[in-house]
C-alpha cells in the first residue's frame, strides 16, 4: 500500500519540474524576443539616418543643378537675343536709318510682322545724342504699329549703361523687373556692318517673361518651373531659410513635403540688382526610392534575426 503512494509524489515533483521547465523556456523566448525587437528598433534608427542623410545630401545637389539648368536655359535665351541685335546693330542701313530716318528702312523691317519674326515685344532705337528715333513694340499685324511700355522706354533712355556704349564691341544684356513686367533686355552699339567706324546709336530689343515663355522653359528641362521679382516673394512669406540662403549664396533648395522639392536661384538684372528668382520644382524621386530601399533592408534585418533567434 505503501508503494502507490510513493509513485504519486514522485508524478508530482516531475509536473512540477516540467512546469519549471516551461516557464525558463517562455522566459527565454521573451528575452530573446525582445533582445531582436530592441536590435532591429537600433538598426533601423541607424539605418534610417545613415540612408536620410546621404539621399538628402544627394537629393539636394541634384535639385541645384536641375535649378541652374533652368538658369542656363533662361541666359541661352538671351545670349540667343543679344546675337539678333547685333545682326542688326552692325549693318550699314541700320548705322543710316539713325542718321537720317529714312521712312525706307521702317517700312521694310519695322512692319509688325519684322517683329513678331524677331520673336521679341520691343525694338528701340537711339542716336548717338540719346534721342530716341524708333521705338515699336510687339502687335497683331492687323492692328498695325504700337509703341512698348513707357517704363522700358523709360529705362532704357535713363539708363546710361544701356543707352550709351564705350566701344563697337559693347554689349548689355539681362534681365529686368518694371510694373509692365519681367523683360529680358539686350543693347547692341549702331555701327557699320564691318564692326568698324563711330558709334551711330544704340539698338535695344525686349522680350517680355510671360506664362507662355515660362512653360517653353517648364517644357525643355522639363520641370516645374516659376519666374517671378523677388519682392514678390518676400510679400508672400518665402520661408526665412530660403531668403537667407538666397542673400548669402544666390541658391536655395527646399523641401516641400514627401512628394516634392524646389530649388530658388537668383538672377541679377541689367543694373546689377538681384531682383529676380527663378524655382524649379519636381518630385522627390530620389527621397521616395531610398525610403523604398530602406523598408526592403528593414524586412531583410527583421527576418535575418528571426531566423538566427
Amino acid at each position: 500500500m505503501d508503494v502507490p503512494t510513493q509513485i504519486g509524489k514522485s508524478s508530482i515533483h516531475r509536473v512540477r519540474r516540467g512546469d519549471s521547465f516551461m516557464t525558463l523556456r517562455c522566459v527565454t523566448y521573451i528575452i530573446i524576443s525582445l533582445s531582436t525587437l530592441t536590435l532591429v528598433g537600433v538598426l533601423y534608427l541607424v539605418t534610417r539616418w545613415s540612408m536620410i542623410t546621404g539621399f538628402d545630401k544627394v537629393e539636394r545637389e541634384e535639385t541645384a543643378r536641375h535649378v541652374q539648368r533652368v538658369r542656363d536655359a533662361l541666359n541661352a535665351v538671351i545670349v540667343g537675343m543679344s546675337s539678333k541685335t547685333v545682326d542688326w546693330a552692325a549693318w550699314d542701313d541700320t548705322a543710316r536709318y539713325v542718321t537720317d530716318g529714312n521712312d525706307e528702312y521702317v517700312k521694310s523691317n519695322l512692319g509688325p510682322e519684322s517683329i513678331i519674326n524677331l520673336n521679341v515685344d520691343a525694338v528701340i532705337f537711339i542716336d548717338a545724342q540719346g534721342n530716341l528715333v524708333q521705338a515699336r513694340g510687339r502687335a497683331d499685324p492687323a492692328q498695325g504699329a504700337c509703341d512698348p511700355p513707357q517704363d522700358l522706354l523709360a529705362l532704357t533712355l535713363g539708363t546710361p549703361r544701356i543707352m550709351k556704349h564705350p566701344s563697337a564691341q559693347s554689349s548689355v544684356c539681362g534681365t529686368v523687373v518694371l510694373e509692365s513686367g519681367i523683360w529680358m533686355l539686350s543693347s547692341r552699339p549702331i555701327v557699320a556692318s564691318d564692326l568698324k567706324g563711330p558709334i551711330r546709336g544704340t539698338l535695344v530689343f525686349a522680350r517680355r517673361i510671360s506664362k507662355e515663355f515660362v512653360r517653353e522653359i517648364a517644357d525643355q528641362t522639363h520641370l516645374d518651373v516659376e519666374i517671378y521679382p523677388r519682392h514678390e516673394a518676400l510679400k508672400t512669406g518665402e520661408s526665412p531659410d530660403v531668403a537667407e540662403a538666397l542673400a548669402t549664396a544666390g541658391l536655395a533648395v527646399k523641401v516641400i513635403g514627401d512628394q516634392k522639392i524646389a530649388g530658388f536661384a537668383l538672377i541679377p538684372d541689367v543694373l546689377g540688382n538681384d531682383s529676380l528668382v527663378v524655382q524649379a520644382a519636381m518630385p522627390r524621386r530620389i527621397y521616395q526610392e531610398g525610403m523604398t530601399s530602406m523598408r526592403f533592408q528593414l524586412l531583410a534585418i527583421t527576418g535575418t534575426c528571426v531566423c538566427v533567434g
